[in-house]
């Protein structure tokens, strides 16, 4: 046990004398024996999403036991996955009926949030750039994913392919975008893992949403929409 090595473990449960821990940045599921302190895999290898024998999972975060049967909040997948303690094998849960739990985005939305100061663009073919300014010292975490979502009002149309999670991404992120004239705003949902630069074990998590007001416009000649943000290193005292 001394020599295992975990990388952000999020979740922890436990089971006849078995930790079980949800291994995050290493998609994988451990087995810790209480008795003699030996560290397995029980499931996972690399980021992935496979049922079976030989499952795979993406930043699996909660995990809890009952009846010889591991739960395991899939984080990345967007899944809730079982895995059978004693074969191994792993299902993804099916659930029906949870269109009647889903709140609005506003609802929901408990992050922090930004409105920039409006600018203008030309109609058409575009990109919205996205630019992210990391504290001193800190960086993007490159085994972990971040996640960007965007939407707009009527004066864009972004892209699907931008709504995504990136390993270790870099900036600036371009968006293909086509502006449509008329004003209104793009938003910017971010979800982004960064660590220190010297020290990669120590790591944040910064969630903002970004509001772009826009006007779409002949009367201006820019055909890209700049997104600069700062993170402001939280209090960590």
């Amino acid at each position: 046990a001394a020599t295992a090595r975990f990388q952000y473990p999020l979740g922890v449960a436990t089971s006849d004398g078995i930790i079980w821990v949800a291994d995050t940045f290493n998609h994988r599921i451990r087995k810790i024996d209480t008795t003699s302190g030996q560290v397995t895999t029980a499931a996972g290898s690399q980021a992935g999403w496979r049922d079976g024998i030989e499952p795979l999972f993406s930043t699996p975060t909660g995990i809890d036991a009952a009846n010889d049967i591991i739960y395991i909040a899939d984080t990345g997948n967007h899944s809730i996955r079982r895995l059978d303690m004693a074969t191994g094998e792993a299902d993804t849960l099916v659930l029906r009926g949870i269109e009647l739990l889903v709140t609005s985005t506003a609802d929901s939305y408990d992050g922090a949030e930004i409105t920039l100061d409006a600018l203008e663009v030309m109609p058409g073919p575009g990109a919205i750039t996205l630019d992210v300014a990391f504290p001193a010292g800190f960086k993007i975490n490159p085994l972990a994913p971040s996640r960007f979502e965007w939407s707009s009002s009527a004066i864009a149309a972004i892209d699907p392919s931008a709504n995504q999670s990136i390993t270790g991404p870099t900036f600036p992120l371009d968006v293909t975008t086509t502006f449509i004239e008329g004003e209104g705003t793009v938003q910017a949902d971010l979800w982004l893992v960064y660590c220190e630069a010297d020290q990669e074990s120590i790591c944040l998590f910064d969630r903002t949403r970004i509001n772009l007001p826009l006007k779409v416009t002949g009367d201006t000649t820019s055909t890209i929409a700049p997104i600069d943000y700062e993170i402001i290193l939280p209090d960590l005292s």
